[in-house]
């Protein structure tokens, strides 16, 4: 992990982005140039393994033939020490996922134009021949721009394809997210761009419902689903929906590849004509006037031919000196407009009615702007006639919805800002501008990465919150320290799941405090940790740490288990000698017969072992006959223990009776 203020590969380290199982991002400062850079960093425990490396360099290299404004920049890659990293375009806001998490299902409006960047992005690299196979809304970044729009770039071609070469998967298996990846994908067949295809319909859904693809089903049912060639129901989760949007979803995830679109841009485009609004329909065709006939019969009376505007001449045979036409009077100005903005007078059955002509829709009303945890959340009343709202912040637009509500989270903490609202209809008139009142921005909750857990050391990271000056640490609503950076290190952690708070704190501002929360597993013995939770006399709380207990003072560490029966193990060493292995196997009939092997022979001594008189489980007790070294083994008959066992040993020139005197009378095992 590294700190704010490190140097890494020339970069000054800003802080922690986001961390994942393969390493971290930091934001860093140019070593050079004025701005600041994302900057991607293996972990070091990956750096060795080959497909680890591979996939991490082969991201850089994709990426790098690419220049196209949906796709995020990589500007180089390398090794420092023993980590390889990238750097990359730092991209200012947050990706799909974390937006869905957060706001819910997008409009389809938005979504339309998540859909038609991405589209374009990847039809880029297809033409590259790069094959994407991660698409996923983790791998959309959605970015604010300086007119007030919504830059959605496409990133992490960790598993690109190339066209003709090797995968960097091998046949049967794939590296990517289930729920987006395609059945010829899953099943380690080849990949084109209808795998992109597939995935970004599979996006889209997530988009308009929040909801993945196949969330409800287990892993074997999502493939079996794929097998079938089954697609998710758009139409049953947002019924809201034109059903030609449902459509687009079904033909671009279609089991079969050949009934896809062929690219991503068809889909984008299917997609925006299924999503565009109803032609209106044409007028009614006029029909010709009756009019009655002197003889009483019904006639239809012939069109009559418009008049010229301007004076025609006499006929030649006219005679006589022909009368001057005047100049056609020139009619009010305010008459024409009064007449054609305001009233239009029709005369229908003897009834008069008047019709007032509007300019516009009318301005929103009931506005109700508020901020919690770096959001302003703005609410107003609907608008008849209106198709959109467009929302502008310190008088810059920032974004149409068609909804009536929206979130701004690109604020900074404790800022104040200034909102607008403006009633939009389909032929594009606008309202008035309806303004909020100033608020101030409340400071937003960190962003806390996976704790690390090393022992009973948890160290917790989270990115830096704008206007924060510092940051206040909780573990299970106990406070712990006040720091400034964006790391703590919690150094005695309990056993167990445990629940810490970040909560990042304005001093001197409006922004208030905003809190997050991180969930550690602290198990430094991994799958021996529910018997290690119990012998606490035995075993201590860490690998490598020390206990003074009844018997001598002792360590333990991470036993070897090779050429065993046992899954895992603790090894724990005493001053005096004493050695003791406790194991965990795989199953009932494997421990019993390690038992039954101890068991067998003539002269041990069976019987069970207590606990303030509450039996605990199976004690055998005897000399080894191969090196003549007394030893105990104990079971237990918790069903939470059923599949440990404890060891105990000595050197051969101790009895059976000197272990059992020193060590299980001592009470170890049940302190």
């Amino acid at each position: 992990m590294l700190n704010p203020g490190a140097v890494f590969a020339g970069y000054r380290i800003e802080g922690l982005i986001g961390e994942g199982g393969m390493g971290a991002v930091y934001l860093a400062r140019h070593p050079r140039l004025p701005r600041y850079d994302a900057l991607k960093v293996l972990h070091p425990r990956l750096t060795t393994e080959a497909s680890y490396a591979t996939r991490f360099e082969r991201e850089a290299d994709a990426a790098a033939q690419l220049s196209h404004p949906s796709v995020v920049a990589v500007y180089d890659r390398g090794m420092e020490g023993d980590q390889l990293w990238i750097s990359m375009q730092y991209v200012r806001g947050t990706d799909a996922a974390a937006e869905l998490r957060m706001h819910g299902p997008m409009s389809l409006r938005r979504a339309v134009g998540v859909i038609g960047a991405v589209a374009d992005a990847l039809d880029h690299a297809h033409a590259h021949g790069l094959v994407h196979r991660d698409v996923k809304p983790d791998n959309i970044l959605l970015s604010p721009t300086d007119t007030g729009g919504e830059r959605a770039m496409l990133t992490d071609f960790g598993i690109a394809s190339v066209t003709g070469h090797t995968a960097l998967t091998s046949t049967g298996s794939f590296v990517a997210t289930m729920s987006y990846a395609p059945i010829e994908q899953l099943e380690g067949r080849g990949v084109d761009a209808r795998t992109d295809v597939y995935a970004l319909g599979a996006v889209l859904f997530e988009l308009l419902t929040g909801v993945r693809p196949f969330a409800d089903l287990g892993i074997e049912a999502v493939y079996a689903a794929k097998i079938r060639g089954d697609v998710p129901d758009l139409a049953r989760m947002r019924p809201d929906l034109p059903g030609a949007v449902a459509a687009v979803v079904r033909r671009a995830m279609a089991g079969d590849p050949h009934l896809r679109y062929a690219t991503c841009g068809e889909l984008a485009e299917a997609l925006r004509l299924a999503a565009a609004p109803p032609a209106p329909p044409p007028p009614p065709p006029t029909a010709p006037q009756q009019q009655p006939a002197a003889d009483g019969a019904t006639r239809i009376a012939r069109p009559l031919t418009a008049q010229p505007s301007v004076p025609v001449p006499p006929p030649s045979w006219q005679t006589g000196p022909a009368t001057p036409v005047p100049p056609p009077r020139r009619r009010s100005r305010t008459a024409l407009v009064v007449g054609a903005l305001l009233v239009v007078l029709v005369v229908a059955g003897g009834v008069l009615t008047l019709v007032l002509l509007t300019g516009g829709p009318g301005t929103p009303a009931g506005l109700k702007a508020t901020t919690a945890e770096g959001e302003v959340h703005l609410r107003w009343n609907g608008v008849r006639g209106a198709d959109h709202y467009e929302i502008r912040r310190d008088g810059t637009r920032l974004t149409d919805t068609d909804a009536t509500r929206y979130t701004d989270a690109s604020v900074d903490g404790g800022v104040r800002y200034r909102y607008q609202v403006l009633a939009v209809t389909g032929s594009g008139d606008r309202s008035d501008a309806a303004s909020f009142a100033p608020i101030t921005a409340a400071i937003g909750a960190p962003r806390v990465g996976r704790p690390a857990v090393d022992g009973l050391a948890v160290t917790l990271s989270w990115a830096a919150v704008p206007g924060a000056e510092h940051y206040e640490i909780a573990r299970e609503g106990t406070p712990l320290d006040k720091v400034t950076g964006t790391t703590f290190t919690d150094e005695e952690a309990p056993v167990g799941r445990v629940r810490y708070q970040v909560k990042a704190v304005d001093d001197d501002g409006e922004g208030g405090s905003s809190a997050a929360t991180a969930v550690a597993d602290v198990e430094p013995w991994a799958g021996v940790q529910p018997v290690a939770s119990v012998l606490t006399s035995l075993i201590p709380g860490a690998p490598g740490q020390s206990l003074d207990g009844p018997v001598a003072a002792h360590s333990c560490v991470v036993g070897d288990v090779s050429g065993t029966k046992a899954l895992e193990g603790i090894d724990c060493t005493f001053d005096n000698g004493i050695t003791v292995f406790v194991n965990r196997f795989p199953d009932a009939a494997t421990l019993a017969d390690v038992v039954q092997f101890y068991n067998y022979g003539n002269g041990q001594v069976i019987t069970t072992w207590s606990c303030d008189d509450q039996t605990q489980g199976q004690f055998t007790q005897w000399t080894n006959p191969n090196d003549g070294t007394p030893f105990e083994l104990l079971t237990f008959v918790d069903e939470d223990l059923a599949l440990f066992n404890v060891y105990v040993t000595w050197s051969a020139d101790h009895t059976v009776d000197d272990l059992y005197n020193t060590f299980f009378l001592s009470g170890i095992t049940c302190s």
